[in-house]
């Protein structure tokens, strides 16, 4: 009799619940079973005692209703994680596609533009962006592949001035750095928000503007401002447009970081890109 509640248990979590219920009831009627079959009655200490053998049944029916709540709250939480798999899957796959759309809009449409307007064969720095266009395509459509690496404050503020010289060679630059080390991702991401500004400076501020870049990095921020004296504009009728939604604020705000476009017409415009907010 002291081993009717490990058996009982034991039932309960090895086998299913009917069964272990079925067993159970067998088990606390055998006694009184056996008692009619070879006696003709049931002994009076057996039917007393019989009441609270059936006593086992509430106990294995509790442990039933415990069992299978523990069974749907696993069930459910499988069901939590593989929701969250699906989706951090589809938003890496968002991402994905967003970063390729701001990579075709800012760099190979450009270089299109560029060479469309160019007579005869391309200069050196058109044919070097044309390759750096392409191997960041490959790159970008590398399954698995993950771009940058951690940077000193002093590499990655060389990073932004090369890759910004390669639009306009004119600009003033200058970078304030500290020790540290910076995700180049993060780099990468607000060197194309930054040159995404130069870029619209080039073409809009007027051939008379004068621009200047100033950049500050520690191990933990990234600022950077683009700032020219050019003809500007209304913030709030461009913002809509795709480069400065998409190709600045965008993804700049992928990043954790934010922009912000100051302007006024006639009296230039500035972009500042802040990394994390």
């Amino acid at each position: 009799m002291d081993l009717e509640p490990a058996v009982i248990t034991l039932l309960l979590l090895t086998v299913r619940p009917g069964i272990a219920v079925v067993t159970c009831l067998a088990i606390s009627l055998v006694p009184a079973a056996s008692g009619l079959i070879l006696l003709g009655h049931v002994p009076e200490g057996v039917a007393t005692y019989t009441p609270y053998e059936l006593g086992n049944v509430v106990y294995l029916a509790i442990f039933v209703g415990v069992r299978i709540q523990l069974e749907h709250l696993h069930a459910s939480e499988r069901e939590e994680h593989a929701q969250r798999v699906r989706q951090m899957r589809v938003s890496a796959q968002l991402e994905q596609h967003a970063a390729m759309s701001r990579l075709v809009h800012d760099e190979v449409l450009a270089s299109l533009f560029a060479a469309m307007h160019t007579d005869g064969a391309p200069s050196s720095l058109q044919s070097r962006d044309a390759r750096r266009v392409i191997a960041e395509l490959d790159a970008a459509t590398e399954p698995g592949s993950v771009p940058g690496r951690f940077c000193s404050g002093d590499e990655a503020a060389e990073a932004i001035r090369v890759d910004l010289r390669r639009i306009d060679a004119t600009f003033d630059f200058h970078a304030t750095t500290s020790a540290g080390r910076i995700d180049g991702r993060v780099v990468r991401g607000v060197t194309l928000a930054a040159a995404e500004a130069l870029r619209n400076s080039v073409r809009h501020a007027g051939d008379a503007a004068s621009r200047w870049v100033r950049v500050s990095v520690t191990g933990t921020a990234i600022l950077v401002s683009v700032r020219d004296d050019g003809t500007g504009f209304d913030p709030a009728q461009a913002s809509s447009r795709l480069g400065i939604r998409h190709s600045i604020v965008e993804r700049m705000a992928a990043l954790g970081g934010a922009a912000r476009i100051e302007s006024e017409r006639g009296c230039g415009t500035e972009v500042i890109l802040t990394w994390p907010i």
